[in-house]
């Protein structure tokens, strides 16, 4: 048998309050989807570099049993080319990424 190293994170943050259920449990759920806003605003900052995304928002819903969906909003101003670009982008950015997500213009 081969022992394995336990897991140590590669990440942690302390929060105000850990968000629970009227009848105290730990709402998980919140917690991954604040874990995804953070890792989309991480995975976006760092290619942000080479080409910019004008970003106006990232919109977190947990649909339960469908799963988490992340919405990015980005200016409805932006030119077909420029939008494409900002798509392209983004599809870089998460490829590793799990979670499902739709780009919106508003």
């Amino acid at each position: 048998m081969i022992p394995e190293r336990a897991a140590v994170p590669k990440q942690f943050y302390l929060v105000d309050a850990i968000p629970k259920t009227a009848v105290g449990k730990i709402q998980k759920n919140s917690l991954r989807s604040d874990a995804v806003l953070r890792a989309q605003r991480q995975m976006l900052a760092e290619i942000k570099a080479d080409t910019p995304v004008p970003l106006v928002d990232i919109r977190i819903e947990d649909r339960g049993d469908q799963g988490i969906l992340s919405t990015l909003v980005l200016p409805a101003s932006l030119s077909n080319e420029e939008r494409e670009l900002a798509v392209s982008t983004i599809s870089r950015a998460f490829t590793t990424l799990t979670i499902k997500y739709t780009v919106v213009y508003e």
